[in-house]
């Protein structure tokens, strides 16, 4: 995984609109990414339209850009819980992935 899916997966699985400098540092400390490699991999998300980021005062706050919205409502699926309330208790479905000969996944 690279900076960017690192930086990408977690805006698109918080519940958070954007996230500032200060906490994208705490959490990409986790991964072992240091505050330089952040800001590359910013910039560069920035210039794919990946991420947005809002300047207030002297801080920065990052959200997903278009690219990264598109990205996400194709990933987020994942990180939320179903939604029960129509389940008559007469079905099971079973989803799964698997790798095909070029490499990608599909469902």
């Amino acid at each position: 995984m690279t900076e960017a899916d690192t930086v990408s997966a977690l805006l698109v699985s918080l519940s958070v609109d954007e996230l500032s400098m200060r906490q994208l540092r705490a959490l990409v400390g986790l991964f072992d990414i240091g505050e330089t490699s952040l800001r590359s991999t910013l910039s560069r998300l920035h210039a794919r339209s990946m991420i947005e980021v809002r300047k207030q005062g002297r801080g920065a706050f990052c959200r997903l850009g278009g690219g990264g919205i598109a990205v996400g409502r194709n990933v987020s699926r994942h990180f939320h819980e179903p939604d029960w309330t129509g389940w008559d208790g007469r079905y099971w479905e079973v989803a799964f992935s698997y790798s095909d000969d070029r490499g990608q996944y599909r469902m």
